[in-house]
């Protein structure tokens, strides 16, 4: 589960932030009063489904996170593992639904429904976040600073990056940017506990307390 998890971490912390250059770099094909700025409304939906393919990723990263026990065990952990993991999953799914929008008219009335849509569902996901973190910070699993990057995550949806979002397009971008390079260090502790947890669970020692158990 922890390499699982360490591994979905990693793609998708270093996809989202090469996506999210991509969007600050790319020729601008349509104006950016259109929902689908900068791309056209082709490379929108492109871009769409490898971002709801990239949060069912990150969903699987969190769901391993749980399993794998670094939020330690019990009701509470089981409560935020599940909600964290639910949460990404359904931000995937709201941005294959959002490809209805595709060259409408931006910012209008027509499109409120996906703002709130985004808003709810990033509020929803930053709160299990939060709360996943908190359980991980009490297991201790994972040792030093790393055990805190799940709360750093949950945190930065609500500062800075909500705000940021509301800055413009630049600015949004970024702070997603460094919020998905946070998924990217966490799969990286994850797989670092993996690597050094592997010779401990090897050795004759823990295989006779295994066999003896």
């Amino acid at each position: 589960m922890a390499r699982i998890g360490g591994w979905a971490a990693v793609v998708a912390g270093v996809t989202g932030v090469a996506g999210a250059v991509f969007l600050l770099v790319v020729p601008p094909a349509a104006s950016p009063d259109v929902f689908n700025y900068p791309l056209s409304p082709t490379g929108f939906v492109v871009v769409q489904v490898a971002f709801g393919i990239h949060h069912v990723l990150t969903a699987v990263a969190l769901w391993a996170f749980w399993r794998a026990g670094f939020a330690g065990r019990g009701r509470f952990a089981d409560a935020a593992g599940l909600s964290a993991a639910a949460t990404m999953a359904m931000l995937g799914v709201w941005e294959l639904v959002v490809i209805s929008g595709n060259g409408a008219p931006y910012p209008s009335d027509d499109l409120v429904w996906i703002d709130v849509g985004y808003g709810t569902l990033s509020l929803l996901s930053g709160v299990a976040l939060v709360l996943l973190g908190v359980a991980a910070v009490r297991a201790r699993v994972l040792a030093g600073v790393w055990r805190w990057v799940v709360l750093a995550i949950g945190i930065w949806v609500f500062v800075p990056m909500t705000p940021a979002l509301a800055g413009g397009f630049v600015l949004g971008r970024v702070a997603i940017g460094t919020w998905l390079l946070l998924f990217a260090l966490l799969g990286w502790a994850m797989l670092r506990w993996a690597t050094d947890a592997a010779p401990r669970r090897s050795s004759p020692a823990v295989a006779a307390e295994g066999g003896a158990s």
